[in-house]
């Protein structure tokens, strides 16, 4: 007999596979609603590498839950990771016109100096633009009440943190929404999904399901603000479709005894 956590970590599991190749296949459609100079870096070296060895690297990302995996796929991030961080935005771009294979021995990179244009860049744009928390933090807790149907729920004092609760079939999933007022972190979304019959809270975003960690947002602009919030409940609407067809699939196992 199986338990309910076994059976959401599975359900997790063949969940991220699945988005991950979905996000390979369809050009990064989840991913690119995160307005974050890591997305735009994780994005622009994907599309370095040839399709194949695209979801070869996306399948490495997500295998093992957390676990180190296998030698090749250990080999195969960190020969990603050095590529991204060794190149601006712009430099992969470039490079994706002509997509080549990552260099397993790791040596592709190795005269070049880490990169850190990009982020420089986007403390740059913060500080000329002066966006503010509150600005952000309005426009989009507006665009989040017309799409939630419930209360949305201010968890801290100051304002950094809201929280949209919800109960569907016995979970309660929790939408947490940081308004972090720092250029950046502009801006995070996460999600707890929990059960009566589970102890304790499982933690979720779009980062840590593709294995690329959290994605906070430094990306807000005052000319975009409104489509950036858009964006924003879009992210959570897409979130919490995945999240509740795991919990579906975890219930729907026919090992498990209620």
């Amino acid at each position: 007999m199986r338990n309910l956590r076994q059976d959401i970590e599975t359900a997790v599991n063949v969940r991220r596979k699945r988005l991950a190749a979905y996000e390979i296949r369809e050009d990064f459609p989840l991913l690119r609603l995160n307005k974050s100079v890591r997305a735009y870096q994780v994005i622009a070296t994907f599309q370095t590498l040839p399709m194949t060895q695209r979801m070869e690297v996306a399948l490495a990302f997500v295998s093992g839950n957390g676990s180190p995996g296998n030698g090749h796929e250990h080999l195969l991030k960190q020969a990603f990771h050095l590529r991204m961080s060794k190149r601006t935005i712009d430099e992969l771009e470039s490079m994706a016109l002509a997509p080549s294979l990552l260099d397993l021995d790791l040596d592709e990179d190795r005269y070049r100096e880490l990169q850190g244009a990009d982020i420089f860049g986007a403390l740059i744009r913060h500080t000329e633009e002066n966006l503010r928390k509150a600005e952000i933090k309005k426009c989009f807790l507006a665009r989040f009440e017309k799409a939630f149907a419930g209360k949305i729920l201010s968890a801290r004092r100051g304002g950094k943190y809201y929280e949209l609760v919800e109960t569907v079939s016995g979970w309660d999933l929790m939408t947490r929404l940081e308004f972090g007022g720092e250029p950046l972190n502009q801006f995070h979304c996460t999600f707890r999904l929990g059960h009566r019959q589970m102890e304790g809270r499982l933690r979720f975003s779009i980062g840590s399901l593709l294995g690329l960690g959290d994605l906070r947002w430094n990306g807000i602009r005052r000319e975009t603000l409104a489509e950036d919030a858009q964006m924003a409940v879009q992210l959570w609407g897409g979130m919490r479709h995945i999240l509740m067809e795991i919990t579906q699939n975890a219930e729907s196992n026919p090992t498990r005894q209620t």
